[in-house]
């Protein structure tokens, strides 16, 4: 990504880590609580920003621009469930996935929830 801005000339957002880990825990003999932790970083890239222009036009007092920075993106996720055996081989499943640290365009909490019948 090139920058109009010189500080910025230009961002490379290249590379991405990404991690999780988990465990499930059954609490009865019908029901399994699960719990998740999931993270990223995207390494040299991806941000926005506003920085001040260096030159203003006559009449104008300040501007900014909306350019690339070089910083990355951080993002780190709990995700907390659980898993109920209805009746049969009915399952319900309820979860919900709540931003803990990101540094980009999220929402805070987003639920889930799914009914899975096997045969």
């Amino acid at each position: 990504m090139t920058s109009d801005n010189p500080p910025n000339s230009t961002v490379t957002a290249r590379h991405e880590v990404q991690y999780a880990a988990g465990f499930e825990l059954e609490a009865a003999p019908k029901l399994t609580i699960l719990l998740d932790f999931l993270g990223a970083h995207t390494l040299g890239g991806g941000r926005l920003g506003f920085e001040s222009d260096p030159a203003t036009v006559s009449g104008v007092t300040s501007s900014s621009s909306l350019v690339a920075l070089p910083e990355g993106i951080q993002k780190l996720s709990l995700a907390p469930g659980l898993k109920a055996n209805i009746k049969g081989k009915l399952l319900l499943s309820v979860n919900a996935l709540i931003a803990l640290h990101d540094t980009g365009l999220h929402a805070r909490i987003t639920p889930t929830a799914g009914i899975e019948l096997t045969f």
